[in-house]
């Protein structure tokens, strides 16, 4: 069900080096690093832990993580997404092609939590 935790940072080098160090105690490697996200991940069915890069000079408090769950297919994103909001949470990212092969949208809660819904081709 959780696929990712995300975090962000503005000092995406200064992140690295403490969560390459914090996360290699769980045993966790880090399986992907472009200029703007590092992916971490502990076993093969492990949970990811992603830190991306925040420019934003002002951050919205749930810009500071957000909780991803996996949908099964791309179809599915759509109709949870869908089915959050009739619950009365906001839109906070239609659904849409996050990546290639990626399919991905997000939602506030009640309590102003964000929640990503995802279906990657990959997993």
């Amino acid at each position: 069900m959780i696929s990712r935790v995300m975090l962000f940072s503005k000092n995406l080098a200064k992140a690295e080096v403490f969560y390459d160090l914090l996360l290699a105690l769980f045993g966790a490697k880090k399986t992907a690093k472009s200029q703007n996200a590092i992916l971490w991940k502990a076993g093969k069915n492990g949970v990811d832990f992603a830190v991306y890069r925040h420019d934003k000079e002002q951050v919205n408090p749930s810009d500071n993580a957000v909780v991803c769950l996996q949908a099964s297919t791309a179809y599915e994103v759509t109709l949870i997404y869908k089915a959050a909001l009739r619950l009365g949470a906001i839109c906070a990212g239609k659904p849409t092609n996050v990546e290639q092969g990626v399919q991905a949208a997000y939602f506030l809660e009640a309590d102003n939590n964000k929640i990503g819904i995802f279906h990657s081709k990959a997993k």
